[in-house]
């Protein structure tokens, strides 16, 4: 027994030798002159306090250790990841930076540079992955880009918020990727291309071969895309948005088998969007909103389709919703506002339990709405401006504990207000103007949502007294209840307790305020109709 422990134990220890060894193998300690040129690198940034990587770099440490590097076997820095660390300075070609020769992976992303673009880049000739989004370069990018032939990953965009701050004209598009023949993700949203459809959409796949992720919003694109952009068969990502493309809707794109996600909102596409694009297999984003000339409509929603965000607002998309639609059980956004859709809403989108945001606003849709009680991750929902009717009881509203903003707007539904509205936790708002609603607030009781900031119930039909439930809403800042039928006195005190509340519209009502109470009330800037 003794002889097996002892060989047991001879064992271990030859393990754990060997592993030790092994992981020295993988990351190798850091050769001196890879941690000096770190260590110049940090001195040149500012900010290096609020790093929280830049903090742990110290002669007394092995450079391979510190945050946001690694190191091959040999001691040699592959990968320096720099991004959102709040670091500033200028970066030049004289920038220790370049002198990594043996990078391979480099992020800069999310800091504030805000100086020349750098050619300097264009020595790091071994990297396979760059990524300088939102790093604050200014200017013309580089031709020294185009030299770096081994990537396979380039992000240069920006934020869309932030403004242009790079270019693409001298080199221009085609020059940039001639030879980057490797690349598979390009992203460039928000560089000023300035380039026409025969020029960029030829380029690419002339080049890149391979691209599966193009992301060039924002980029003063022209259209119309070129037919032999058909050939980049591996894409799974296209992002098009907000570039004058001008150009009937390219039907090649519902050939390509990989898609993913597909973003061509803005880009003042038309014609008739071919019913493959809804039903391929693997979509799990669409946006063409905002194309005013663009058609289209829905048949059928294959099984377990894979559709996670819809949005087509402001778009001629219309007809009525198949029932299949409850075939998109992984969808969490839905936004046909200001479409030319109609019919019912049908009872079957309760099956669209991840729904988070469902957006229908100014279409045509008619008849009673189904019950969303189901829908329990709803944060919005928007109805406004159609023709259904009903009442809305059918909905235990309560239930909604994620219910943010209830917009009901201009229908003819009809019926009481559920009092359960005013208890829902979560709601920040609620319209019901320009319905048929009647009856009064008598039901109301119980805490009431502290959270209301707007209560819109204009142009309806309520009686009885003002519900003085709202005077305990503290975050209320607007209120209407003009053009009902509401009668009674309102203490003009209890409306003055609300602090946050800028308007309140009562007009056009029979409402009258007793303002014997106000000199217990100090002065409040209310705006009162």
């Amino acid at each position: 027994m003794r002889i097996s422990m002892v060989s047991w134990l001879f064992f271990i220890s030859y393990i754990a030798i060997f592993f030790s060894i092994n992981v020295l193998s993988v990351s190798g300690q850091c050769l001196s002159d890879q941690q000096e040129l770190l260590l110049e690198l940090k001195s040149s940034f500012n900010s290096n306090y609020s790093s929280e990587k830049l903090v742990s770099w110290h002669h007394s440490t092995d450079c391979c250790s510190w945050d946001g590097i690694s190191c091959d076997a040999d001691g040699r820095v592959i990968e320096l990841k720099l991004s959102n660390q709040s670091i500033s300075g200028a970066i030049d070609n004289s920038s220790s930076l370049f002198r990594l020769q043996h990078l391979q992976r480099l992020s800069l992303a999310y800091n504030r540079f805000m100086s020349e673009f750098p050619s300097g880049f264009g020595k790091l000739t071994n990297l396979i992955y760059l990524n300088l989004s939102n790093a604050g370069f200014t200017g013309q990018i580089p031709v020294e880009i185009s030299y770096l032939t081994r990537l396979v990953t380039l992000d240069l965009s920006t934020d869309w918020f932030l403004g242009v701050l790079l270019k693409l004209q001298k080199p221009n598009i085609v020059m940039l990727v001639q030879n980057l023949t490797r690349l598979e993700n390009l992203y460039l949203d928000c560089v000023n291309i300035s380039a026409n459809g025969n020029e960029w959409s030829q380029a690419l796949p002339s080049s890149l071969p391979n691209l599966q992720e193009l992301s060039m919003s924002y980029c003063y694109l022209s259209g119309p895309i070129h037919p032999s952009f058909a050939k980049l068969k591996s894409l799974k990502i296209i992002h098009l948005n907000e570039n004058e493309l001008s150009a009937p809707f390219p039907k090649f794109i519902a050939e390509f088998q990989n898609l993913t996600s597909l973003h061509l909102g803005a880009t003042n596409l038309r014609g008739r969007v071919p019913e493959e694009i809804l039903q391929a297999p693997k979509l799990q984003s669409l946006d063409l909103s905002l194309n005013l000339f663009l058609k289209g409509s829905f048949q059928m929603f294959p099984p377990n389709a894979s559709l996670q965000s819809l949005v087509l607002s402001d778009t001629k998309f219309g007809g009525e919703l198949p029932k299949s639609i409850r075939n998109l059980g992984r969808l969490t956004r839905i936004d046909l506002a200001n479409c030319k859709f109609n019919g019912p809403i049908p009872e079957t989108i309760e099956k669209l339990r991840q729904l988070s945001y469902l957006d229908f606003n100014s279409n045509y849709f008619s008849g009673p709405i189904p019950s969303f009680t189901s829908l329990t991750n709803l944060t919005e929902l928007h109805l406004a401006r159609n023709q259904l009717n009903g009442s809305i009881l059918s909905t235990n509203w309560s239930s909604l504990l994620n219910l943010v903003r209830l917009d009901l707007r201009a229908n003819s539904f009809s019926g009481t207000v559920p009092p359960t509205l005013f208890q829902n936790p979560s709601l920040k708002m609620i319209d019901l103007a320009r319905n048929q609603f009647t009856g009064g607030f008598g039901e109301v009781n119980g805490e009431i949502s502290s959270r209301l900031d707007i209560i819109d119930l204009s142009h309806n039909k309520l009686q009885g007294p003002f519900p003085m439930f709202v005077c305990g809403i503290q975050g209320l800042k607007f209120l209407s209840l003009s053009w009902n039928k509401l009668s009674g006195l309102i203490p003009l005190g209890a409306i003055l307790k609300l602090k946050n509340l800028s308007t309140i519209d009562l007009s056009y009502s029979n409402l009258s305020i007793d303002s014997s109470s106000i000199d217990s009330f100090s002065a409040s800037p209310h705006n009162i109709a």
